[in-house]
């Protein structure tokens, strides 16, 4: 199995129990495969709600946000020229939903996985070739709250 890697940040804010706001930053690498993810800088934002317990909490997520990255085919519809070998960037949107599962076992350290169906449109370079393309994200981390 093929996986990219990345690295990033994420805040949230707690509304209620059951409900919070997060937004979440990550750098990803460059895939060897073409069905995953481009590399570049992806940026999500948006809800999490669900049921939290003693000690483990899961939640359901519906976030929004982009993927910056740099079209090397220039199949894009921010890349004008074919034939030009200036670097060309496309930022087109994404849908992230999934769950999230989060393990209180001290006060302040809380890992943490997310597991989402990341959807993305792709822009192409005439209206009639954008297409939507769906990528399994998993991302495992830890936070510390305040």
């Amino acid at each position: 199995m093929d996986s990219s890697f990345g690295v990033g940040g994420r805040f949230g804010f707690r509304l209620s129990r059951r409900v919070d706001l997060e937004a979440n930053l990550s750098y990803l690498q460059e895939p060897t495969q073409p069905t995953r993810l481009p590399g570049g800088l992806q940026g999500l934002f948006g809800i999490k709600s669900g049921w939290q317990g003693k000690d483990i909490a899961l939640y359901a997520k519906a976030r929004f946000g982009f993927l910056r990255y740099q079209d090397k085919n220039h199949s894009s519809q921010s890349c004008p020229d074919l034939l030009s070998t200036a670097p060309c960037y496309d930022t087109p949107p994404q849908i992230d939903i999934g769950g999230v599962i989060e393990f209180f076992r001290t006060l302040k350290v809380v890992p943490r996985v997310e597991v989402g169906d990341v959807m993305t449109l792709y822009r192409g370079r005439h209206s009639s070739s954008s297409e939507t393309r769906h990528s399994l994200q998993i991302q495992v981390g830890a936070g510390l709250r305040f």
